[in-house]
């Protein structure tokens, strides 16, 4: 047995996707009918960048929508992928070997650089992806491009943050 009113459904379902019109619908049945706080669910902008705020009623909400209605759409509205987060940073390829490295904290060389872009620049911190998109960490880069070009051995940058759990590449060097 659900713990949650048919009506409260929609209300939820209205209250994480912003849908003003199921709002409306959700109370002609005679139910009670919480308005929710117009700010939440709203963007804003924070240095430069467009953030969408969520209560923590919501994102309860969409949790008990998704585990009692097996409806994980308003979940998936409020909670994004990490690499989401760095998109707007510049970014290098590694291989999968480099990246086992920089998970047990070894500065990136360059034989395990596979991409990187030509604005790049020493002291610039890059978001390290894997051949398979999969997001690193940040890396503060020690050359720029036109020495990475010029070199085939040696540091080129240090792991400054490392979101990837240390496990997921095995070790591929002696130890």
């Amino acid at each position: 047995m659900l713990d949650r009113p048919f009506g409260a459904m929609r209300e939820i379902d209205a209250a994480v996707h912003g849908d003003h019109r199921a709002r409306h619908h959700a109370g002609q049945d005679g139910e009670r009918v919480q308005q929710l706080p117009e700010r939440a669910g709203v963007r804003h902008h924070h240095e430069g960048v467009e953030v969408e705020r969520h209560t923590l009623q919501q994102i309860a909400d969409a949790v008990w929508l998704w585990k009692e209605c097996n409806n994980p759409e308003a979940l998936n509205k409020i909670i994004h992928p990490t690499e989401k987060l760095l998109l707007d940073k510049p970014y290098i390829i590694v291989k999968d070997s480099a990246a086992s490295a920089l998970c047990h904290g070894a500065p990136l060389l360059r034989p395990g650089l596979v991409e990187v872009g030509e604005e790049l620049s020493s002291g610039l911190e890059v978001a390290a992806f894997t051949t398979k998109n999969e997001v690193v960490g940040i890396v503060k880069m020690s050359k720029s491009f036109s020495e990475i070009s010029s070199i085939d051995s040696g540091e080129i940058g240090k792991p400054v943050m490392i979101l990837m759990e240390q496990d997921r590449y095995p070790p591929q060097w002696n130890k």
